[in-house]
């Protein structure tokens, strides 16, 4: 029994509930006339139907790190929502047998060498799974340098199909301002389900945070990309979370100082529909197989003992939404844009004083930036299955969930 497909009895740690209706909104990002205008040749109907098919494979085995798309803009909390909105419909049981068949339609047509054409087989993937597509695509083409982060190479799809670079140059690209643009727009969606729940963040309503990521504020370079200030928006994606009982999990990447022992320390955690989030309880339903959770990543350097630094995290740990903020002030709002050398990047400063207090209050908590992690410094926001949190919670495998929390620049200067 796959993970999708259903919950074993060793799976379920809680008793589950009646499943809840999919997301009334059905297109997230919205992909098919990229790929439509993409796909023209044989090589592509190959790469493509490859490519849903692992999209597939990924899905059914609660493989979620594989849909954690890389773009130029620093929106992984909104891409990270948008996953999650997209995981929870298609594994819902309204969509999941459809699914299942589509997947055995697929290996046939793969089997027989009788592809359709480009624009038939487009048409046969439900929109969901076509923008789940354009996910595991963007991953795929992710890699990971040590020194310079998070980089995209649109080569690598090369290794499923033999199609040029060129091609794969354009479709990586065109995504990429897809997903941008798609997570710069849906901040608002998210913030109005926050409103409606009268929630609160670091103390302040919702909708003063919120007012920073309408369309005045919104940023665009010379090639028509979005960007939303990341500081304001992240509050929108936690207070959206909050909202919903929306499940977390901190992945705090723990090094001792003058050495290189590492031990990640993980928290599950749900939204408590006030102001922050809550320890998991056994009234709190989590099915260890399938569930997405939204992954909070990042590191710490500390000195003390590591029980002594637990404790002293503690209050953080039910304070959530404090600390994110504690860590982005120290983090650009709008990223360096190469490409664009006349680019605004500079900071939003509020104009209200409630708002100007709680970032003044926020920036002189220590400990929160890459230079001195010593409690706590947030680094990247992705889905991950329960299953692969448990692992390492539980130290069954430590390794399952990526490992490129650590600033370097942090350890040099710590040791």
């Amino acid at each position: 029994m796959t993970a999708f497909s259903g919950s074993s009895k060793n799976g379920v740690s809680f008793a589950a509930p009646s499943k809840p209706e999919p997301s009334q909104k059905k297109n997230w990002i919205g992909s098919k006339n990229t790929w439509n205008r993409f796909l023209k040749s044989q090589n592509h109907a190959d790469l493509f139907l490859k490519l849903v098919m692992r999209t597939l494979e990924s899905l059914f085995s609660a493989d979620y790190c594989a849909f954690d798309a890389h773009t130029t803009s620093n929106c992984c909390h909104g891409i990270a929502l948008i996953t999650l909105e997209i995981i929870e419909q298609l594994k819902h049981p309204n969509y999941s047998n459809q699914l299942m068949l589509l997947r055995k339609k697929i290996q046939c047509l793969s089997d027989s060498k009788k592809i359709p054409s480009c624009s038939d087989l487009v048409k046969l993937i439900p929109q969901g799974l076509l923008d789940l597509c354009s996910l595991y695509t963007l991953t795929f083409t992710k890699e990971i340098h040590p020194d310079r982060g998070r980089l995209t190479k649109p080569s690598n799809l090369q290794k499923i199909s033999p199609v040029s670079v060129n091609f794969c140059n354009r479709l990586i690209h065109a995504l990429q301002k897809l997903l941008s643009n798609v997570a710069v727009g849906a901040f608002k969606d998210f913030l109005g389900v926050a409103v409606r729940g009268g929630i609160k963040t670091c103390g302040i309503p919702v909708n003063y945070w919120g007012q920073y990521v309408s369309e005045q504020y919104i940023r665009i370079d010379k090639n028509g990309i979005n960007y939303s200030s990341c500081l304001y928006s992240m509050q929108i994606a936690l207070a959206y979370l909050i909202s919903k009982r929306g499940k977390i999990g901190i992945v705090n990447d723990n090094v001792m100082e003058g050495s290189n022992e590492k031990k990640r320390i993980v928290h599950f955690l749900i939204g408590d529909q006030k102001g922050s989030f809550k320890l998991l309880t056994k009234s709190d339903y989590i099915d260890r197989n399938h569930d997405p959770v939204v992954v909070f990543g990042g590191c710490s350097i500390t000195s003390d003992q590591r029980l002594t630094y637990m404790h002293r995290m503690t209050p953080w740990i039910y304070n959530f939404p404090s600390l994110v903020l504690a860590c982005d002030i120290h983090y650009p709002q709008f990223p360096e844009n190469r490409g664009d050398p006349e680019f605004d990047s500079t900071p939003i400063v509020p104009e209200e004083e409630v708002l100007k207090n709680a970032i003044f209050q926020h920036s002189n908590i220590g400990g929160a930036s890459y230079k001195d992690p010593s409690l706590f410094c947030l680094t990247h926001i992705y889905i991950a299955s329960a299953s692969h949190l448990f692992q390492v919670k539980n130290e069954t495998n430590t390794e399952a969930l990526p490992d490129y929390f650590i600033p370097h620049e942090a350890i040099q200067e710590k040791n």
